[in-house]
This record gives C-alpha cells, sequence and structure tokens, in this order.
C-alpha cells in the first residue's frame, strides 16, 4: 500500500512502513496545511505506477522514480515536463516499461509526444505527432490483441479522435476528429470499442463503436464528461465530472457549470457491458470555487477486488478522503 499526506509518501508492506518526502518548493511548504492551497497550487501526486521494482510518478510537473529496496527508499527526479502531468500511464506490451503522451495546452509550433520510461531504459521519445495535429494525448491504450496501442486525443473538433499506433510506429485515425470522439478512457472487446465522451460543449455518452463499420451502434447518456474510469473486464467504473464551458471566457463563468452538464454534482457509476446497464454507486455536490482556480469537480478511480474506491476533488465534505463502495 502506498499512501501520500501532505509531502509524505510512505510505503506499507509486511507491517513495515518506510516514508519519503516530496520535494516540495520552499515558498510552498506553509501551505500544506491549507486544503484550499492544495488545490491552487495543484500539490498532489498524478499518475503513479509500478514497473520493474520502481515506482513512477508526477508531481509539480516533474517525473519521479522511487527505487525500493529493502532497507531504504531512494527519490530520482527523471524529468521536468512543461505540463502539469499526463491524465493515464498505461503499461507497454511486454509489461516492462510505462507510457504516456504530453498533456499541455499545447503550442502548434511543438510536436505532442508520447513518451517511454523503464529502470532499464530510462526516459525516451518514442512517438510524435506533428506539429497542430492535436492538442495533447488524453490516454493510450493497448490493444485487444496487444497488435498496437489505442490513442486518445484531444481537445477541439479538428483534434478529438481515436488513433491506432502499432509497433512500427505506424498511426492512423480510426475515429474522428469531432467532438463525438472526444474521449479519455476505452476499452474494448473482439468486436466492439466503448469509449466515454469527455466534453464540457456537447452532451456526453458512453458510446459503443463495431470496429468493423466502425459505426456507433449505441449510446447510452450519462450527466457530464468522464475523465477518469477503470474497466475489470466486466465493468467499467467513472466518475462525471463539473467543469465550466470552455468557450465562454469570463472570470465569473468559472464559477458556473457549463450548460450540457445535467446537475452541480459529481457522479460514479458502474456500466455492465453484458447486460448493458448503468448503475449510479454515489454522488457528492461540486462546492463553489473558482473551477480554473481550484480545479473541477471530480473524483480519480480505483478499483481492489469487488470494491471501487474514488478520491472526490472540487466537492463538498469529502475532499481530501477516499471512500470505498462494493459495487458487485
Amino acid at each position: 500500500m502506498v499512501f501520500l499526506k501532505r509531502n509524505t509518501l510512505s510505503f506499507c508492506q509486511n507491517n513495515e512502513t518506510k516514508t519519503i518526502k516530496l520535494p516540495v518548493p520552499l515558498y510552498l511548504r506553509p501551505f500544506l496545511y491549507f486544503k484550499l492551497f492544495l488545490r491552487l497550487f495543484r500539490i498532489d501526486i498524478r499518475c503513479f505506477d509500478r514497473i520493474g521494482g520502481n515506482y513512477y510518478f508526477f508531481f509539480k510537473n516533474h517525473l519521479y522514480c522511487v527505487e525500493k529496496s529493502e532497507t531504504s527508499l531512494l527519490l530520482k527526479q527523471i524529468h521536468r515536463f512543461k505540463m502539469s502531468s499526463p491524465l493515464y500511464f498505461a503499461k507497454s506490451f511486454d509489461k516492462k516499461s510505462i507510457l504516456f503522451g504530453d498533456y499541455t495546452n499545447g503550442d502548434k509550433n511543438n510536436k505532442v509526444n508520447i513518451y517511454s520510461v523503464s529502470k532499464d531504459d530510462g526516459l525516451k521519445i518514442v512517438f510524435s505527432f506533428n506539429p497542430g495535429t492535436v492538442k495533447h494525448i488524453h490516454n493510450i491504450i493497448p490493444s485487444f490483441d496487444n497488435n498496437f496501442y489505442w490513442i486518445l486525443t484531444g481537445n477541439s473538433d479538428l483534434e478529438s479522435g481515436i488513433w491506432k499506433l502499432d509497433k512500427d510506429n505506424n498511426i492512423e485515425l480510426f475515429v474522428g476528429p469531432s467532438q463525438n470522439f472526444r474521449s479519455c478512457f476505452m476499452c474494448e472487446t473482439k468486436d466492439n470499442i466503448y469509449y466515454l465522451t469527455d466534453s464540457p460543449i456537447i452532451e456526453n455518452y458512453i458510446n459503443i463503436i463495431d470496429k468493423l463499420s466502425k459505426n456507433i451502434i449505441h449510446k447510452i447518456p450519462i450527466p457530464g464528461p468522464c475523465i477518469f474510469a477503470m474497466f475489470d473486464g466486466q465493468n467499467i467504473l467513472f466518475s462525471t465530472s463539473v467543469e465550466p464551458n470552455p468557450d465562454r471566457k469570463r472570470f465569473l463563468n468559472n464559477y458556473k457549470k457549463s450548460e450540457i452538464i445535467r446537475d452541480r454534482s459529481v457522479h460514479i457509476y458502474k456500466y455492465n457491458l453484458q447486460n448493458n446497464e448503468t448503475k449510479e454507486l454515489f454522488s457528492v455536490k461540486k462546492d463553489f470555487h473558482n473551477m480554473k482556480l481550484f480545479g473541477f469537480g471530480n473524483a480519480n478511480i480505483f478499483i481492489n477486488n469487488n470494491t471501487v474506491l474514488f478520491t472526490p476533488t472540487g466537492v463538498k465534505y469529502y475532499y481530501f478522503k477516499t471512500v470505498e463502495i462494493d459495487y458487485e
């Protein structure tokens, strides 16, 4: 088990706990005891995963590695990026490296890269989108047959799509570009693709695509954009976010939800692929802080056996708490 409390990362195994301090800048340390400042300065860990005995994560736009031995922990900074963090880590086909993509506001003169990091090879660029093609990469997902990667990109109509990147680094646009194919998460079966849309400007759905025809064959409405989700082999566990309309460039608008989002709550759902049913597991109200400064209403999702763990952000009562629900 791994826990984060303020700037201390704790690793618990076999009734033994080892801790390591995160490199919070000196000017931010007085704010570690104030939740609102933690949100304002984005003092949290993103995209945590383990490969080859090492732990990798993002913190304050830096990629770090924790090398764990029987007696000690060693924290190493791998690289500083011009982004806060990616949304997801993905494991490579051989499970020996972690993949992630650039998640920035985007400069149309710069390439958008996909990176690989591992214990043996360090950090390297494995693919680059040409400048102006996409704004950023939402997710990278190994295909059903492990022959290629699905790449989910955003955010405008011309940048949003689902791509296929093969092992020889040949890429093709599978569906898109369109807001209808703007997504942060998908999974697949032999015949179909299931993806959740992530748009604050059009209605959002769980969409099912027939792989052969590439047509959307079924749509299930959801109350808002989906950024975070996981798949357990039968169910998609996901959260919906509360965020403003990005087309309205006014400061006061950042307190108001987009008109297409059903209500001012973060919802946790289970969608079963076999019976095509969606069940709400939990909901919590978004707080009234500025969403540009203090973040959207959202919840990160984790699956632990037959329970779902979720950590809400930007909400009332449950912020900085982890909730566990048995969803079977």
